[in-house]
């Protein structure tokens, strides 16, 4: 390779270029919130073990990104202003440990909801909530 042809991979200083990541990107990650399923060791029926390390709730400040799957994998992204309806059920243990199961609708899904999250934290109640006053409003 000529010479002129290999200082252009190098800085003036002759050091290798960084990439750096954008400015923004502190603040985009820093409204992100990241939720797993609780393993409830109190069910045999609903423990979810393998859910736990195959599956992540992303929440950003305008959409939700769900991601399941260990070989396969899958990605669903929901926009708040597209909820129009959740529902949390517990029992008595989901209450003491902070756990709850939601179904979450949006516009235009069918009868089926459009996410079912079974064994997330007793947070997103708060989280739905708000993007329903947002979308309201």
């Amino acid at each position: 390779m000529p010479p002129h042809d290999r200082e252009a991979f190098f800085l003036r200083d002759g050091s290798w270029p960084r990439l750096r990541p954008p400015d923004d990107i502190d603040e985009r990650t820093e409204s992100m919130q990241s939720f797993r399923p609780v393993i409830r060791w109190w069910s045999f029926v609903k423990m979810r073990l393998v859910a736990h390390f195959s599956e992540v709730l992303e929440v950003h400040p305008d959409r939700l990104v769900f991601r399941r799957g260990l070989l396969s994998k899958s990605e669903s992204v929901l926009p708040f202003s597209r909820i129009t309806n959740y529902s949390a059920d517990q029992n008595v243990l989901d209450r003491i440990f902070g756990a709850a199961d939601y179904r979450v609708e949006t516009a235009g899904s069918n009868i089926t909801p459009e996410l079912i999250l079974t064994g997330y934290s007793a947070e997103l109640r708060n989280i739905f909530a708000r993007a329903l006053n947002r979308s309201a409003s």
